[in-house]
């Protein structure tokens, strides 16, 4: 719709989300070590370690070999949760859910709601690796069905793990969760340590499920490679090795995922779901008006047909100057523009006092 330009700014929206995904895998991966005392070398050499880690992976030509550890990074994530369950139950039972903090339970300040609507649109945005994924698809026109289907899993799942498990773990209206929920687990836990290892495996084997793609990305338009030529591997390494070490220096400075995932919600996710859309759809209106305008005012049967024997469709319908979908798409297109800048830049401002901070 808005010609190359609009390919390379979705491109690199692409991009952008998915090095930010890999910050917040690094940062939780760093986190979770950082959260337990047996496993804890201090913030920053926790995240080199993991950087030292995520490098080889990182390097390898696709992410087919990460395929084998799905299953595992499931159960690890169940386990997770069941540990947490199992840890609220134990301690509190389950008075946290006959004493709701309602006023603990939704933003209370504009930072903390644009914190909440980053991490809201992360989860439940138009996420930009959607259009990859449906190009892969046998039928890409079930898309809609399956994202719907995803979604609501997804809902429910938040619901009963996400709410359920704050309520476990805040009886009698404490203080709520306000970061890793791990941190809620005893440091000193046999269970808690094993535990912690399980998901900071599972996020530093889904860290090259964002990096690969991102790399290649980056490589198709620094080197003009190509599925079938691929970059030279050095040029390879170099942009993978400056990649990580961009991950990495970030991660070390800004050591939240809550900032983090926000950012990428406020940003990336912002500019797809609210922006994009109404801005492309717009686009292509106006130009279909254009086209069809035109376009002979009418055709008859016999140029109809020959149109259809030639394989074009017959033009469109001429559509009236006001269109009442072109108020729709202003109107969107201000609110997400409005939104995602608002958003942003207060997210932006906390993460400026988190690197001020050191923390």
């Amino acid at each position: 719709a808005l010609g190359p330009g609009g390919n390379g700014l979705v491109d690199w929206t692409i991009v952008t989300m998915m090095i930010g995904v890999c910050i917040s895998y690094q940062v939780a991966a760093a986190g979770f070590l950082a959260s337990d005392s047996a496993l804890s070398f201090g913030p920053y050499l926790n995240t080199v370690l993991t950087a030292l880690v995520l490098l080889p992976i990182s390097l390898a030509p696709d992410i087919g070999f990460l395929s084998k550890y799905s299953k595992l990074g499931l159960a690890a994530i169940l386990t997770t949760f069941l540990v947490i369950f199992y840890h609220g139950f134990q301690n509190y039972g389950f008075s946290g859910f006959s004493d709701v903090p309602f006023n603990t339970l939704y933003p209370t300040s504009f930072r903390s709601f644009s914190h909440w609507y980053g991490v809201s649109s992360f989860c439940f945005g138009i996420a930009p690796m959607t259009f990859n994924v449906s190009h892969s698809m046998a039928d890409p026109s079930l898309m809609d069905k399956a994202c719907a289907k995803a979604l609501t899993m997804v809902f429910v799942f938040y619901v009963v793990f996400g709410d359920g498990t704050l309520l476990l773990l805040t009886p009698d209206g404490a203080s709520p969760i306000t970061g890793d929920i791990l941190q809620s687990l005893p440091a000193t836990s046999l269970m808690a340590s094993f535990v912690r290892l399980s998901m900071t495996f599972v996020c530093l084997v889904s860290f090259p499920l964002c990096m690969v793609p991102a790399s290649e990305v980056i490589e198709s338009k620094l080197f003009h490679s190509t599925p079938s030529n691929r970059t030279p591997f050095p040029l390879l390494v170099a942009t993978r090795v400056a990649l990580v070490g961009l991950c990495t220096v970030v991660a070390a400075l800004v050591p939240s995922f809550v900032l983090v995932v926000s950012l990428i919600g406020c940003l990336s996710v912002g500019l797809v779901t609210f922006i994009f859309p109404p801005l492309f759809h717009y686009k292509l209106t106006s130009r279909l008006r254009e086209a069809a305008a035109a376009a002979p005012a009418s055709l008859d049967e016999g140029e109809k047909a020959s149109l259809v024997e030639s394989g074009l469709p017959p033009p469109a319908p001429q559509q009236s100057e006001g269109s009442g979908t072109d108020a729709a798409d202003i109107v969107m297109l201000c609110l997400g523009v409005v939104s995602t800048v608002f958003t942003t830049g207060m997210t932006l401002a906390s993460v400026a006092e988190s690197v001020r901070g050191g923390k």
